[in-house]
This record gives C-alpha cells, structure tokens and sequence, in this order.
C-alpha cells in the first residue's frame, strides 16, 4: 500500500468525507490484497488504519475483557471509540452507509451486493446453462474512467508526496475487484467453481443514467451535429456515451487545472443506482470427425440456386443440426477437408470435418456421450455415416487446414473411352508418375471462384479394364486437384489431361473419393467405419 499510516490516515478521512465507499478507499491507498475486499475485512482494515491502539490500551483491554461482564464491555468500546479524534469516523459506519461512492457509483459497496447477486443468478437461471465453473467479464461505461481519473488527479496535487511516485495504473481496477468480490459469492450461490479460464462467461456490462452524460464536454457535440435530427433523436433516447478512446485521449491530454474548470471537486454524489446488463456467452465448442457419403444425389452443405432449394438434405444438417440441438447451441459452422460433388460419393475412412458449436447451453463431458451422439447421427439415415466423433481444443483445429495442401487423396473413377481399349493399352497409365498438371478454373465452378490457373500433380494412376469402352481408374493426387477436368479437359482448359495420355477422346461416368490422407482427428476404438 501507499504510504505511512498517518499519510493514508489523511487519504482515508478526506475520501470518505466525498461518500466514497471503503473498498474504493482501499484501491486509493494501493492496496493489492485480494482478502482486503472481501467482506467485513475492508472495514477492520480501514479501522486499523484509523485508530491505532497502543501497547498500553492494548494491555489495559485484555484486563478489562478478562475481569467485565459482556454490558460493561459494550460500556468499555463506547469509551473507546470516545477517544477517537471528533475528525476521525469509524470504518464499519462511514458515510457510505447512506450514500452511493462517488468513485464506483455503488458497484462495490456491500450494501447492494444482495440485489446484484439474485440478478445474475436470475439471469443464468433463465438462460439454462448447464456448466461446471464460470468466469466473469465486465464493461464499465465511460464516466467510470472519467471518475476515477478525476479522484486520482485531486490525490496527486494533494498529497504529492505519497502519490508523486505513483502511477493511476497502480490502483487495481473497480473490475478486479469486483470479480474478487461477487466471484465467490456467486460460485456459493451457482454451486460451482469461479475459474478465469472457465469456458462459461457471466458477462456484466453496467451504466449509471444519472451520470451517463459527465462525459460529454470531453466530445462537445461529437458527430452527431452532422447527422439529421431524427437520427439524434433516436440516439439520445439510447444514449451510448462518448467513446472510450476519446475519453481516454482527451483526459491524458488534459491539466489537472483544466479538468478541475470542466468537472470540479469532488464529483457529484449518483444519486441512482447502477443498471447492470447480463448476458451469458460459452466458448465455442469443437466436435470433429470424419464422414461418409453414399448417396449420388446428397450435397455437402445447404444447396440454392436463385433462392430455390436444390436438394432436400444435405451432409452439413445431417451431422450437424443434432449435435446443435444437444447442446442448445445458437449456431454452428460447418468445415471440412475439401468438399466432394452432389453425385460423388466419399468412401474409405472418410472425409475430415469440423463442427464449431457457438453459444452452446450445454457441454459433452464424456466420449461415451459422444458415440451416443454418433450413434443417434448414423440411425437417422443412410446416405451418410460418421465416425471418430470426438471433442477437440480449438488449437487441434488448425490441423484441419494446415493439411489441405499438403495432404493427398485417392479416387476411383469409372471411364469410357471412345477407342476400344485393352488392358495392355491401359496399363500406359502406370508409367506416369508425379505429373503436374495446370487447370483452369473450371466452368462449372467460376460464377463462385476466381479465375486463375492452378497447378497441380497427378501421383500415381491405375487402370483396370472392364470392357473395351470402359474402365477403372485409381489415381492419387494432390488435394485440390479436379478429377473430372483432368479426365475430361474441360474444353482444354486442364493440361494435360487424360484424353491426351491416351490419345483419345474420354470421359467421367462415375467418381469416388476413396482416401483422404489426413490424419485428423485421431481414430478411435470407438469409431465405426461402414463402407458400401
């Protein structure tokens, strides 16, 4: 703490003389100690500074307490507290008992912390979250900052040798202490822990309207001259304050004389209580897996064409809307490794994805919780199926990405060929290793993607002959590569292409996604694998 104990005597009774409350009298004085916030310790702390006894009344009091019945003790402390100096006023009865702080505007004064509580408490209640510990966040209006900067400015120029070293970004903030204060009253109440690192958020945002325009003459007219009177009107009747950077800009700028002539000693007693705004916000979620498709006719996401729906499902709402519903989110986004065609099936261990679950009302504890969750997916249909469904931390998620380039996949894809082929001709294919090919941007696909020239390789490829105008091709690529341009050539806008390999003209009859070559997320034993 700052100072000498006669020194922050004086700080205590010229603070408390202006209503300001005994946990902010604290913050004033440098204190960092978390238990001196805590309730009743602010006030024997404060008393302690007040009224220092000595050895002897030290001495004579324990006499007194061994040999008095407990009336003649209460005569005893009345005595006591008449010693005090007449300037001198006892820290458990200060003028906050009345009055709101001038420097927290009520905020931290016990006396409201009852009606703070059942308020959020009424609020989580009300929102349904089903959670195991909490973090609070706070928002404090800008008069705040203008407050607390003006009380700092008025120490400084009249105590300068205790606050002359001293910075105002010392004090501990009226958020801090606020979180120390009502974090665990509400852990007692909510009955679970208080974590900063909780992934629940009790977020309070607090105003005080008898004070929410101090700030104004920091921004004398603001934008808001400019703007057409209806428009004014509409934002004064829901009044937002200067912005805090201005506030802050201005005040850093601005002589303790100047201020003084703006916004003079003390500030104005509020005369309301603060209105706290709560809203209750859970980290995003992260489920992944990977899925397979079975159908020719199912798209990955949502399809519209013109406002019209293309297709009635599609593999995003499939996987998606029921672990949404489990956990009460408000939203999810949906992403995956790479993205196969409406009438391209995904086989193998199937394709990558990632759903972010935002805001949800509940949490997955358990794994078993979850291949419940995947079971209940997979009974709802047969054009898809997942496995490996788990929970993932947000920094496991970039795996997902990291190895879109990288990675390689395999497909199967069924062609024809104008020219009657043998195995043997087929088996030409196989020679061709690593081949980069340049695609551009196919036709199909430019009304949603730039157009560009792309290149990509072409590993490895196999045949296997069905007929003489028909065969199997495997191949292994490179992830972003279009298999239907390169078998095809898309007018020749990919080169090579399959056709020129075997000198003929080919095309595409039927494709698969046979393997995508990244390993994410990691199998479990748990995990099913179907493959039609």
């Amino acid at each position: 703490m700052f100072g000498t104990t006669e020194e922050q005597t004086k700080v205590i009774k010229d603070l408390q003389s202006t209503s300001c409350c005994q946990r902010c009298i604290l913050r004033y004085l440098g204190s960092r100690i978390h238990s001196h916030y805590k309730e009743n310790n602010t006030s024997e702390v404060i008393n302690k500074m007040l009224y220092k006894k000595t050895s002897l009344e030290n001495a004579t009091e324990k006499l007194m307490e061994e040999s008095v019945e407990s009336d003649e003790t209460n005569t005893k402390n009345e005595n006591v507290s008449e010693k005090m100096d007449d300037n001198e006023v006892d820290g458990t009865q200060t003028i906050e008992d009345e009055l709101l702080c001038i420097s927290c505007l009520g905020t931290l004064q016990d006396k409201n912390s009852s009606l703070f509580v059942s308020k959020v408490l009424e609020a989580v209640q009300e929102a349904d979250h089903k959670y195991e510990s909490f973090q609070l966040s706070v928002s404090l209006s800008t008069q705040f900052i203008l407050r607390q900067y003006a009380i700092w400015k008025h120490l400084q120029s009249t105590y300068r040798s205790l606050y002359s070293s001293h910075k105002l970004e010392e004090l501990c903030s009226i958020k801090d202490v606020l979180k120390w204060v009502y974090g665990p009253k509400l852990s007692s109440s909510l009955d679970v822990k208080f974590s900063s690192s909780s992934p629940f958020e009790i977020a309070l945002s607090i105003n005080n309207s008898a004070t929410s325009r101090e700030c104004d003459f920091l921004n004398p007219g603001g934008s808001r001259n400019s703007e057409p009177p209806s428009k004014r009107r509409k934002k004064s009747q829901n009044y937002d304050g200067v912005p805090r950077t201005i506030v802050n800009k201005k005040l850093s700028d601005m002589s303790a004389d100047e201020l003084e002539r703006h916004y003079p000693w003390p500030p104005s007693t509020p005369t309301t209580m603060c209105t706290v705004t709560i809203a209750m916000n859970y980290a995003p979620a992260f489920v992944a897996g990977r899925y397979n498709k079975y159908s020719r006719t199912l798209s990955q996401t949502p399809w519209f064409i013109n406002g019209e729906r293309k297709t009635p499902h599609s593999v995003e709402e499939y996987i998606c809307l029921p672990i949404k519903k489990h956990l009460k989110a408000k939203n999810y986004k949906f992403s995956s490794s790479g993205r196969e065609d409406v009438d391209v099936k995904t086989l193998g261990r199937g394709r990558p994805f990632l759903v972010e679950l935002l805001d949800p009302h509940r949490a997955l504890q358990v794994q078993q919780e979850i291949t419940k969750l995947q079971e209940l997916i997979n009974s709802e249909t047969v054009e898809i199926s997942v496995n490996d469904l788990q929970m993932v931390t947000k920094e496991e998620t970039k795996m997902l990405k990291e190895g879109e380039i990288a990675k390689t996949k395999s497909y199967k894809a069924k062609i024809w060929v104008a020219e009657a082929k043998t195995q043997e001709d087929l088996n030409i294919l196989e020679t061709f290793k690593d081949i980069t090919i340049y695609q551009k941007t196919p036709i199909r696909v430019l009304h949603r993607r730039n157009l560009a020239t792309r290149e990509r390789v072409i590993h490895s490829m196999e045949a296997q002959y069905i007929d003489d105008h028909h065969f199997e091709l495997s191949l292994s690529t490179q992830a972003g590569t279009y298999i239907k341009e390169f078998v095809h050539s898309d007018f020749g806008r990919t080169e090579p292409n399959l056709g020129q390999l075997l000198k003929c003209n080919v095309d595409i009859l039927e494709l698969d996604v046979a393997s995508v070559d990244l390993d994410w997320p990691k199998k479990l034993e748990t995990g099913t694998n179907i493959d039609t």
